[in-house]
């Protein structure tokens, strides 16, 4: 027969040991419940700061888009001066280097694009209902200011592209399109 005192220990050892055990399985969820709050908010702290900079990037671009916009309709743009619209538009890419194009169009068929890459600028005019599927390309550089005109076939009507599209069709919303606010984002494409 065992002792009284070998039954106590024995006992004392197993309600040790299921302590213990109780204790380790509610560290393991107290350990695993901090894991997860601390995964949340590492994960909450890059996405605001993602969003930050995501603003810092386009804020300036959608209002200087907003502020042409506002050109445009009060007619400080008009389509069918490309000089002015250079004129206007050019100062504004140079002084934001992350606008690399601009693209004016109407639904006639007529577009100004502007391009802008490594001190090259690049214009194509459209005018569907005056050259049908002829384009005209100006070019010129930093360096060398004259312009070179290029008349092309090219059977491109700026009313079929998405962006167009987007910008006409997507409703009104505050006096803007489609609650877009005055910038009608598409895709970005990179070439």
């Amino acid at each position: 027969m065992t002792s009284l005192r070998t039954r106590l220990t024995r006992s004392a050892v197993l309600q040790v040991v299921l302590l213990g055990g109780v204790l380790f399985v509610v560290a393991q969820l107290l350990v695993r419940k901090s894991d997860e709050v601390l995964s949340e908010q590492i994960i909450d702290q890059a996405e605001s700061h993602v969003e930050t900079r995501l603003r810092g990037f386009f804020d300036p671009v959608t209002s200087l888009v907003a502020t042409a916009r506002k050109w445009s309709d009060e007619g400080l743009l008009p389509i069918d001066e490309p000089t002015r619209i250079n004129a206007v538009i050019m100062p504004v890419m140079r002084r934001y280097p992350r606008i690399s194009s601009a693209v004016f169009a109407d639904d006639r068929g007529r577009e100004h694009m502007i391009l802008y890459r490594d001190g090259t600028w690049r214009v194509r005019l459209t005018r569907r209902d005056v050259w049908e599927d002829e384009v005209e390309w100006w070019t010129w550089s930093d360096d060398d200011p004259e312009v070179r005109r290029v008349r092309e076939r090219l059977d491109y009507d700026p009313r079929k592209r998405p962006w167009f599209h987007n910008a006409m069709t997507c409703g009104e919303a505050e006096g803007w399109p489609g609650g877009c606010g005055p910038v009608a984002w598409t895709c970005l494409l990179y070439t």
